[in-house]
């Protein structure tokens, strides 16, 4: 049956273009007269697909950098990097690992139900009673659109306790800001100074 497939004009071939978009029909027959009748049809698919490919490699190279860079900042001890998956559907609170930094333990809160449109952000004490001066940071895919908050305020009624921000993260300009990078919101947190 291949036999027979491979060599008769009337059996119908696929145009090798046309997981570009090249719909026609043609057969062995015709395959040839195709190929040079739509040549400007099929450069014109190949130059879209091209530009396609380049706006992919750019997305993948955006995101790629805006990874490198939180993975750069994970290395230093002053920082706390945490990634929150499907961010835009998640409800109630989501709590980090605790992470170590300026020898005390510490760890992050969203809570996703305190505002119809923003998630706040706490940072909270573990297993001790400092506060401490703190960066907030929340990632953007461009490096220059990273939003930044410092809280140098943590009040003394809450020592031991979390401190943050009820407004930090707005759900509703989140994804069209470039906050969502492949489905994810990372955000930082970066204590500055000594825990007092």
């Amino acid at each position: 049956m291949s036999s027979h497939y491979n060599s008769c004009d009337h059996c119908v071939v696929r145009c090798p273009f046309a997981s570009q978009g090249c719909a026609s029909i043609v057969t062995h027959k015709t395959f040839d007269q195709h190929l040079q009748s739509a040549a400007l049809a099929h450069t014109l698919l190949m130059s879209r697909a091209m530009e396609a490919l380049k706006a992919e490699c750019s997305q993948l190279r955006t995101s790629n950098a805006a990874y490198q860079r939180m993975l750069l900042l994970s290395f230093d001890s002053d920082y706390f990097i945490w990634s929150i998956p499907n961010f835009e559907q998640q409800r109630g609170a989501e709590v980090s690992k605790i992470f170590k930094t300026k020898g005390l333990s510490w760890y992050m809160k969203i809570d996703f139900d305190e505002s119809p449109q923003y998630s706040a952000v706490y940072l909270y004490a573990s297993a001790h009673n400092k506060r401490v001066n703190f960066e907030f940071i929340l990632f953007n895919r461009d490096p220059s659109r990273d939003e930044t908050l410092h809280i140098d305020d943590w009040n003394l009624d809450f020592k031991g306790k979390g401190w943050g921000n009820k407004r930090f993260i707005d759900r509703l300009t989140l994804a069209d800001s470039g906050f969502v990078i492949d489905g994810r919101v990372t955000l930082g947190v970066r204590i500055v100074g000594e825990p007092y």
